[in-house]
């Protein structure tokens, strides 16, 4: 699904999500304790993994410090060994929370967009509100004004 859509996409399917009742709910084991998020190899992740005092920076000493509480973290048998298991689990955890995070967040998000398409809220989408919204959306991203959204327009977010 393309970057312009999925925003769309969101707003279609959010009744559905939410209405989902076995959703899948994160785990939260007690040896699992670290809030942060499951990242990716890039410096940002790094940072957001490892700048633990917020300050912008990762000296070598915060982070061996952090790597050793993450082994520690992950290692739940203490034997000094990592089992897959456990390198596995932990990240599980943490991806699960932070799926589920993310998943609040668009599911408020959704309900938010559903206020402000219901121009007249009536506490429904008429067809016509809909797409308004779809032609505001689309006038939004073709800066250029040549009926094609596409990379020669200027707009990223609308």
């Amino acid at each position: 699904m393309n970057r312009l859509v999925l925003p769309f996409a969101f707003l279609v399917a959010a009744p559905v999500f939410a209405q989902t009742p076995d959703a899948p709910k994160p785990a939260t084991p007690a040896t699992i304790p670290d809030e942060r998020a499951a990242g990716g190899h890039e410096k940002i992740n790094f940072l957001d993994f490892y700048d633990i005092n917020g300050d912008a920076a990762v000296p070598r000493a915060e982070f061996d410090s952090q790597r050793a509480k993450d082994f520690d973290r992950i290692n739940t048998s203490h034997d000094g060994n990592a089992t897959e298991s456990q390198y596995v689990d932990e990240f599980t955890v943490r991806l699960d929370r932070q799926l589920a995070a993310e998943r609040a967040a668009q599911i408020k998000q959704a309900h938010v967009r559903f206020g402000v398409l219901d121009k007249n809220k009536d506490g429904h989408i008429s067809r016509e509100e809909f797409e308004a919204s779809g032609k505001k959306l689309f006038d939004t991203l073709d800066t250029n004004h040549d009926g094609v959204v596409d990379e020669k327009d200027k707009a990223e977010k609308f």
